[in-house]
């Protein structure tokens, strides 16, 4: 994340572009903070078991959260679900699929790559779409897919399962994420309204790869592991509001929507 950070903030001298700013201040960041960007000078011991965790999306997001995931030592196993192939485009920014994947599935890939960089990780793929049945007897969901019929249907799983959900997006410069956990948090539809942003969606839409974006490892880099890092909260003080970076902003990352825990997943 701090890497993410820095990357950016470097780009910023080498090529900056006219919308940069200088940071307002220094960047603190405390995932034992319910704002998780103050100090909070009470020390906590993150007191966790491994768990199962699904991550939806072996994209560019996917790669890093898949990384960080695979070295956190917070999972004992992880299914990696995604329909795609590796596009020659991607390997600017997908940094674990190289010129020999091109052509082949995304999800068996990446999980080949990571399973290389740990033996106490249990890793799988499947290469579809994301169904009902994936879910069964996972304990965790990191969503890390690149549209809104997507998250608003891992929005209902989630609530139907009673099943924490880590959800994460990213633009050329900037990204966000957000926690779902039934019953304690609000859901996606309350944060963003993903419900009629999926109904809205074009039905040929343009895929990543067909959008060029500027920027796009580092803002991958820092919402994937910020993503990762809410798994060692998600069963204790789960995220309230959704965390954002803005590069353009002074502030850089802060939290909007904290608002109280909605009660939609009563109504599935």
């Amino acid at each position: 994340m701090i890497g993410a950070l820095v990357a950016d903030e470097v780009r910023k001298i080498v090529m900056p572009l006219a919308d940069d700013t200088t940071p307002a201040g220094d960047i603190h960041y405390d995932l034992t903070h319910p704002r998780r960007f103050d100090i909070n000078n009470k020390a906590q011991k993150f007191d966790f078991a491994p768990c199962n965790c699904l991550m939806v999306g072996a994209g560019a997001l996917g790669t890093y959260a898949g990384l960080a995931l695979t070295v956190s030592k917070s999972i004992r196993k992880l299914t990696i679900v995604d329909p795609d192939i590796v596009e020659e485009t991607n390997l600017n920014r997908q940094i674990l699929f190289y010129d020999d994947a091109v052509g082949k599935p995304k999800a068996p890939e990446l999980a080949a790559k990571l399973a290389m960089l740990s033996t106490d990780v249990d890793i799988d793929s499947i290469v579809s779409h994301v169904t009902m049945e994936h879910v069964r007897g996972v304990d965790m969901i990191l969503s890390c897919v690149d549209n809104f019929e997507a998250r608003a249907y891992l929005n209902h799983l989630v609530g139907q399962f009673d099943i924490p959900l880590i959800s994460g997006g990213s633009s050329a410069f900037g990204g966000d994420l957000a926690v779902y956990c039934p019953g304690k948090t609000s859901c996606l539809d309350c944060y963003y309204g993903v419900n009629e942003l999926a109904q809205n969606e074009l039905n040929t839409r343009a895929s990543c790869a067909d959008v060029p974006e500027a920027s796009i490892v580092t803002t991958n880099q820092l919402i994937g592991t910020l993503m990762v890092g809410e798994t060692r909260q998600v069963f204790h003080k789960p995220l309230v509001g959704v965390i954002e970076y803005d590069t353009f902003h002074a502030d850089r990352l802060g939290i909007r929507s904290m608002r109280s825990p909605c009660q939609c997943h009563l109504k599935l």
